[in-house]
């Protein structure tokens, strides 16, 4: 019974093992997109909007920042 029990555990921490990896994998190739900041602001006609947000992708963090300004007549 034990050595069941033990070929079973084996098996068990195979199969965790290759789900970590692949949810690994599934990480590094995916994009994630988090907003930090959106503001917008209007003044006589100008409608600015200003955006931060962190990316990441292929395993690798970037901190954007984007500014839209749009005239209004």
């Amino acid at each position: 019974m034990k050595r069941v029990f033990l070929l079973f555990k084996e098996r068990m921490d195979k199969i965790v093992l290759l789900l970590n990896y692949l949810l690994m994998k599934l990480l590094l190739l995916s994009s994630i997109l988090i907003v930090l900041d959106l503001m917008e602001v209007m003044v006589e006609g100008l409608k600015v909007r200003s955006q931060q947000y962190i990316s990441l992708c292929n395993g690798q963090m970037k901190i954007h920042q984007k500014a839209l300004i749009n005239f209004l007549n």
